[in-house]
């Protein structure tokens, strides 16, 4: 029966039976630079869990150890699904460097964001920071001399020695600092913002100070009218050379070109010219509009010649025998949707006929593919296989079926997948005795033999 361990939140965590359980390791994870200093591919990374009654696990327990003491050396960040809060991780750089982070959340996703970096000292007490140097409240302050004697802190090409002797910035140009307490030759922002005419100022960005003045200091004239801003002023239009229209037809005729030396009066009802009312209209007049129309009710076949068409905003049921369309986002035009090809689709409900397609998936029969593995049928018919444990001559074994079959398993039937002969070439049998629905019992007679057996049930 499968044990049952808990993380230190309480956490449970089930361990089958008859297994080694891959919950928490990633079995192509890992890799990092070997001893030639090459990049070797990742071999598996991770905590296996050794399940009751599980055979050959001595491999998989000494290299839990083996992980747990390199903390889990990797130059790539161990996937969120398998690794777990307050977990070290040692981020190898090379076969002589690295950085050490330790999993703060227990987040499903977010890779790298989930981690932080520990700072540590190298072997000559220098502990070297990269990116931003972030402290609380007051910063790094108080910090008695014994802690950080003849020490340095490396920000990117920056040393900061901290020292009894002496405290040096060697080539800093910038610090980003919530607060510094004392005196700054320069600085891009004041700790307390301050009003200059009412307008807040910091030095973080340029304010302007509006002036509001009753008169101008020196007046102007405006169309010959003196202007000094203390009063309004109306400007009287110079009508000696205006432009007239009459109704009756008396002037020139519209078109007639005017440049202001002389005034001239334009009949607007010459030729036929309507009348600003639309009296007396005759003949075709051109009309040019441009711009976009606020809506229109009806709209011309082939650009202006044939019969108007009306749009409606209506819905309606069915397939259209028209639709709009347009390949360049320009020119539109109507297509038969009835001999449509359509490419691709994301998903289709149904359809009458369909040529081929490269993978068809139905969600209500899955299924898992492997040495073990299951496949769910229509009608409910279930397959299930998978191969027994190496075992030896009188050996008992409860196998678990991959998924358990929800009404009958009738029947289990099996084949040799793999031998090895201890002594001699004598061979007997193995059997299979079904126990229920969640997994049977294999019982090995393979005298002088070590045997795998491959198994196949089928049950709904």
């Amino acid at each position: 029966m499968a044990y049952q361990i808990y993380k230190s939140d309480g956490t449970p965590v089930t361990v089958p039976d008859n297994l080694i359980d891959n919950l928490f390791y990633d079995p192509a994870g890992g890799g990092g630079y070997g001893l030639n200093g090459t990049l070797q591919g990742g071999a598996g990374l991770g905590i296996q869990l050794i399940g009751r009654n599980t055979l050959n696990y001595g491999a998989s327990m000494a290299q839990n150890l083996m992980q747990m003491t390199e903390n889990f050396a990797s130059t790539t960040v161990p996937l969120d699904k398998y690794s777990l809060q307050g977990q070290l991780w040692f981020k190898q750089s090379s076969t002589s460097s690295g950085d050490l982070y330790v999993r703060l959340t227990n987040n499903t996703s977010g890779g790298i964001a989930n981690w932080a970096k520990l700072l540590i000292a190298d072997p000559s007490g220098n502990i070297t920071v990269s990116g931003t140097f972030v402290g609380s409240g007051a910063g790094l302050t108080n910090i008695p001399n014994t802690a950080l004697d003849n020490s340095s802190i490396t920000l990117g090409t920056t040393s900061v020695s901290l020292g009894s002797t002496a405290t040096v910035l060697d080539g800093l140009t910038s610090i980003t600092s919530t607060e510094f307490i004392g005196n700054s030759s320069t600085a891009s922002k004041l700790a307390i913002a301050h009003t200059i005419n009412g307008v807040p100022f910091d030095g973080s960005q340029d304010i302007v100070i509006s002036v509001v003045a009753s008169t101008l200091a020196t007046p102007r004239d405006i169309n010959g009218v003196p202007f000094d801003g203390s009063q309004n002023i109306t400007i009287t239009a110079d009508t000696t050379n205006a432009v007239t229209f009459d109704a009756g037809g008396v002037g020139v005729p519209s078109g007639t070109t005017f440049n202001g030396s002389a005034p001239i009066t334009v009949s607007f009802n010459s030729v036929g010219a309507p009348g600003v009312d639309g009296a007396n209209a005759i003949g075709n007049w051109p009309i040019s509009i441009t711009g976009l129309a606020a809506k229109a009710s009806t709209l011309s076949q082939n650009g202006g010649n044939g019969n108007a068409m009306t749009f409606s905003w209506n819905g309606q049921n069915g397939q259209p025998s028209w639709v709009w369309g347009s390949n360049d986002g320009t020119n539109v035009y109507v297509w038969n949707p009835s001999n449509f090809t359509v490419a691709n689709a994301n998903n289709a409900t149904y359809a009458t006929t369909a040529g081929t397609a490269n993978e068809l998936y139905n969600p209500y029969y899955p299924g898992q593919y492997g040495y073990s593995g299951y496949q769910k049928l229509p009608g409910g018919l279930i397959i299930q296989w998978g191969i027994t444990p190496l075992s030896n001559d009188g050996t008992v074994l409860n196998i678990y079926f991959p998924v358990s079959f929800p009404n009958n398993c009738w029947v289990i039937t099996d084949a040799l997948y793999t031998e090895t002969s201890t002594s001699g070439d004598k061979r007997d049998h193995g059997s299979f005795t079904m126990v229920n629905n969640q997994y049977f019992r294999y019982h090995s007679f393979w005298e002088n033999l070590q045997v795998q057996q491959s198994w196949i049930a089928i049950g709904n």
